[in-house]
């Protein structure tokens, strides 16, 4: 009997405890501040010192969306798109496996960096788990860039060739 009591009292008091809200997971930048995503698995935030103008910055993310409408990005590749000052591109660090470009991913991962960075700041977002980086930068980085090791994380893309994926 006293086996019973103490199993309804420790089931009691795991009912009163507060729970966590799984829909949000809370993940921290370079710096210790705390981001609050709901779909993006964050592993690290980075902010770059370019100024993007949030016109071009959502011009260039709805290209993307286009684009992704009806394409996938190449596993160990990347694609990017353009609008005047501003470019949006994703790198897709899994070797074997097309990644696609969700509107509501790119949407937190542009709020993720201008919550950390600032407004009309450009940036990136990781995610360790999904293998894939989001990145809001000038048109002028993705072109320096282009075919150099740093636009995406380092062993992401095949041979490091920067090689634009996704023609499917």
């Amino acid at each position: 009997m006293l086996f019973v009591s103490v199993i309804a009292s420790l089931l009691a008091l795991a009912g009163a405890a507060p729970t966590l809200d799984n829909s949000r997971i809370v993940a921290r930048d370079s710096n210790g501040t705390l981001v609050e995503t709901s779909i993006i698995p964050v592993g690290d935030v980075g902010c770059w010192d370019d100024e993007l103008p949030t016109d071009d910055t959502n011009a260039a993310k709805g290209k993307f969306v286009e684009w992704g409408e009806d394409h996938r990005i190449d596993g160990g590749g990347w694609h990017g798109e353009e609008y005047g000052h501003a470019a949006v591109w994703i790198c897709n660090c899994k070797h074997f496996k097309k990644d696609h470009a969700i509107p509501a991913e790119l949407d937190e991962a542009q709020r993720i960096i201008v919550d950390i960075c600032g407004l009309e700041s450009s940036g990136w977002v990781w995610s360790h788990k999904w293998q894939k980086s989001f990145n809001f930068g000038t048109a002028e980085r993705l072109k320096i860039h282009e075919y150099s090791t740093t636009r995406c994380p380092s062993n992401c893309l095949w041979n490091n060739d920067q090689r634009e994926g996704g023609q499917e």
